[in-house]
């Protein structure tokens, strides 16, 4: 496995995992979407097409995009400051 340090990895490399991330949401979320339907999405696509398609769905609904940042600000927190209070919680033996 790659062990990759944080300060190892500069903007260039967050918009690229950025970039890769709105393709993948993108291909995979329609790709379920038609599939429903019987339709080959990946025959009909191109990158662009799943690179905007993220990005259209957010700025089309913004009930979604408050509820992915209040997600992604319950994980930060999680992650830096809760996490570890927590497992000291857990760790005392009553």
């Amino acid at each position: 496995m790659i062990k990759i340090k944080e300060s190892e990895l500069g903007l260039q490399d967050y918009f690229y995992i950025g970039c890769l991330y709105l393709i993948i949401l993108g291909i995979v979320s329609h790709a379920i979407f038609y599939g429903i339907f019987g339709v080959s999405y990946l025959n009909y696509t191109t990158i662009l097409d799943a690179l905007i398609s993220p990005i259209s769905l957010l700025t089309n609904n913004w009930k979604i995009s408050i509820f992915l940042v209040f997600v992604f600000w319950l994980m930060h927190m999680y992650f830096t400051k809760w996490m570890f209070k927590f497992y000291a919680y857990l760790r005392v033996k009553k």
